[in-house]
């Protein structure tokens, strides 16, 4: 059986970027975000995953000063 769950399997064959940003207090995720970088990272090394200090869930709400230039600079690489 594989470690990557079923719903997560579609990102084998996704061809574009992907990039991760979660609010340190995210109570969906927390306290697994070393997991879920390692396992963004399994489907893309190079994924960007970043963690916002003294966020939540919604930490594009929570932390816009923050995130906004994070999700610009995502936006802007090369593929």
């Amino acid at each position: 059986m594989s470690l990557i769950p079923e719903r997560l399997r579609v990102l084998a064959d996704f061809s574009g970027r992907l990039a991760g940003i979660w609010g340190e207090h995210d109570a969906t995720a927390a306290p697994y975000l070393a997991e879920r970088r390692a396992l963004l990272q399994q489907f893309q090394p190079t994924a960007t995953f970043d963690i916002l200090p003294g966020a939540g869930h919604w930490v594009q709400y929570e932390a816009h000063a923050a995130f906004n230039p994070l999700l610009r600079d995502v936006l802007k690489r090369d593929s």
